[in-house]
């Protein structure tokens, strides 16, 4: 049984600093455009067009 509470640690210990990578990725992304100006600005509407991946024009 030794082999499983290692092989459990290492699962644990490889998927931890992955997830915190992919939760770091978007948050800084959708930062910006909460400190951008008021919704109704053209900036924020190009913004979430594009994140929305619809055409920005």
């Amino acid at each position: 049984t030794p082999a499983d509470p290692a092989t459990t640690a290492a699962a644990a210990s490889t998927s931890a600093p992955r997830r915190p990578t992919i939760t770091t990725t978007p948050t800084p992304s959708r930062a910006p455009s909460s400190t951008l100006p008021a919704p109704g600005a053209p900036g924020v509407q190009r913004i979430l067009l594009n994140e929305n991946g619809a055409r920005a024009d």
